[in-house]
């Protein structure tokens, strides 16, 4: 159980689940929530970002200018209204475990307060970090290729031989691990079951070197991992971009908190 009183604020990582990508879009487009995202669907991506409002104001600016709209709106905010804890959301969408690890070391040492609660939404295992010297690091995401700068041809070279599910999932124990080891405040949560690498043992995917190490993993940290379940979400009642609306949140965090 965690000790509730001993926390002044509640503190969140992760992608953009939760960031609550999507939570409050039809609001802030003064649209209905169905009508936003009938719009998503017809459009896509790009173009119903580009699509403009009544005042001539583009979807994209309008989103990104009250984004705090949806960070406030995530499972992790509504955790923290819960409970009557301060509140702050560093998640970001798409990123992956590795900028989640360098994110969180950055605010140990410069923002942490011993009364925090740090709460990380782990993302897919399949996020890969890329850092060339001299430039900012980013994560790409190799199972998107419009997204990925990559060759085709070495894109499957790289999925065959350094980016399969035995490297990628071993990384992303070791990373959760060394997460976890960070400090003890840190709590983690599996957001979906693409991002548990149970998906892949149950479907013979890894090797079982790693299916041990993973169910080692759970083990030694088995007190910091929040509730066995997801984020619930279909096809018909999701925001458009294939995010959880707002109620599948509420109700996820009202999961979680029977680990309070």
């Amino acid at each position: 159980m965690i000790a509730i009183k001993k926390y002044n604020r509640i503190v969140s990582f992760g992608c953009s689940w939760t960031a609550g990508d999507e939570l409050k879009d039809h609001e802030i487009l003064e649209l209905d929530f169905e009508e936003c995202r009938k719009l998503k669907l017809k459009y896509g991506f790009n173009e119903f970002h580009n699509l403009r409002n009544k005042h001539n104001l583009r979807y994209s600016e309008l989103i990104d200018k009250n984004r705090n709209l949806n960070l406030n709106a995530s499972w992790t905010a509504k955790i923290a209204e819960k409970i009557n804890l301060d509140f702050i959301n560093l998640a970001n969408g798409g990123t992956g475990i590795d900028e989640h690890f360098l994110e969180i070391f950055r605010f140990l040492k410069n923002g942490y307060k011993d009364s925090d609660l740090i709460l990380l939404g782990l993302t897919q295992y399949t996020r890969i970090f890329k850092w060339p010297n001299h430039e900012s690091y980013r994560t790409i995401l190799p199972n998107l290729p419009d997204f990925t700068p990559v060759p085709r041809k070495v894109l499957k070279w790289n999925l065959d031989n350094l980016w399969s599910y035995n490297n990628l999932i071993v990384n992303y124990l070791k990373t959760i691990d060394n997460i976890l080891s960070l400090n003890c405040n840190i709590y983690v949560q599996f957001i979906c079951p693409s991002c548990n690498p149970v998906y892949e043992i149950e479907k013979g995917n890894i090797d079982s070197t790693v299916t041990d190490y993973f169910y080692y993993i759970r083990q030694k940290h088995s007190d910091r991992f929040l509730y066995n379940g997801y984020i619930e979400n279909t096809f018909n009642d999701h925001c458009g971009f294939g995010h959880p609306c707002a109620q599948k949140h509420d109700d996820f965090a009202n999961k979680i908190l029977e680990k309070f």
